[in-house]
Order: structure tokens, then C-alpha cells, then sequence
């Protein structure tokens, strides 16, 4: 039990850092001890401390456990912003990935002032995405629609709707995205 004081008062005291190495480091047994007690406390300190370990911690029992307490203290008017975790060397970066646009289709201008376009980027390890637009010269963007599907679905929807919008003129994706 004098283990779990201890905790609990290194992580109310410390920073950041200090919270995000303590967390990490932590006994589950002694965590899950540490944060019944910090939802006991009405303190910011003690439901950034909770905040934080739905970040860090790998655990998901204590994740849960957690969110249970902050959801305590937040309910007796403790509140905290959502904090950030720090990026350590051993973290993975997010990316987003980008995938560029392979062949885009658009119509002729009809008399409302409005075009088709058709975009199709293909993925790394296979499939497509299929956005099917509608813009109009006055009103911008009417309408969008994103579809992931395969490269023989989306030829034949383009194979149907062809002869139904007047005439289709391939164009560079680059140019279509402007």
C-alpha cells in the first residue's frame, strides 16, 4: 500500500514527462490501486493523471478503468482539457497516406452549368477508390460521393454511364483536382 501512495504522489507532482515515464513503468496491480485513489481526489491534477492514461498506457482494463474515474471526477465538476502525449523515439509517427489520382473522366458542361467528374486512385496493396462528383460553374461542389471498390466494378459503371451524360474526356489527375 505505501507503494501505491507513492505513486499516486509522483504522479500528481510531476510533469508531463515524469507522468508519461511513471505510467509506463507501473506495476498493474499498483496502477489499478493508484487510480481508484487519484478518482477519489477532486483535483485537476489527478484527472490529467487519468487523462493521460488512456494515452499511454498499453493495458486496456486500465484504460477503461480510467476513463471510469476521470468520468467520476468530471461529473463532480473537475474538469481538464484532453492532454497530449509526448513523442518519444520508440513511438510510431502517423502519416496520412496519399493516394494520387491514376485517371479522372469529366463530362461536357450541360446547360445548367453543371459537369460530371470522375476520379479513380488505386492503392498500394490493391483496390480502388471510386469519387464520383458533381460541380456546377455557379454553385461549386452539388454533390460527392466516395466508394471503395475494384478497378473491373468502377470500368463498368463508367461503361454504363457514358452514353447516358453526353460526351466523357479523359484528363490528367493532377488537372482534374484543380
Amino acid at each position: 500500500m505505501p507503494e501505491t501512495l507513492d505513486l499516486v504522489a509522483a504522479l500528481l507532482e510531476g510533469e508531463s514527462a515524469q507522468r508519461e515515464a511513471l505510467l509506463r513503468g507501473a506495476d498493474p496491480a499498483a496502477l489499478e490501486v493508484a487510480l481508484k485513489q487519484l478518482g477519489e481526489r477532486r483535483e485537476v491534477a489527478a484527472a490529467e493523471v487519468l487523462a493521460l492514461v488512456d494515452l499511454v498506457v498499453q493495458d486496456r482494463s486500465l484504460r477503461k478503468s480510467a476513463r471510469r474515474e476521470l468520468h467520476r471526477l468530471r461529473s463532480v465538476g473537475v474538469q481538464v482539457q484532453t492532454p497530449q502525449a509526448e513523442q518519444s523515439p520508440e513511438t510510431p509517427v502517423k502519416t496520412e497516406t496519399i493516394i494520387p489520382v491514376s485517371q479522372a473522366w469529366v463530362t461536357d458542361i450541360d446547360p445548367s452549368g453543371s459537369r460530371a467528374l470522375w476520379l479513380l486512385g488505386e492503392r498500394r496493396l490493391g483496390g480502388v477508390w471510386f469519387a464520383a462528383l458533381l460541380q456546377n460553374d455557379q454553385r461549386g461542389l452539388q454533390d460527392m460521393n466516395l466508394v471503395d471498390t475494384t478497378r473491373k466494378r468502377f470500368l463498368k459503371e463508367l461503361e454504363q454511364n457514358r452514353g447516358a451524360a453526353g460526351t466523357w474526356v479523359t484528363v490528367p489527375g493532377d488537372y482534374a483536382l484543380q
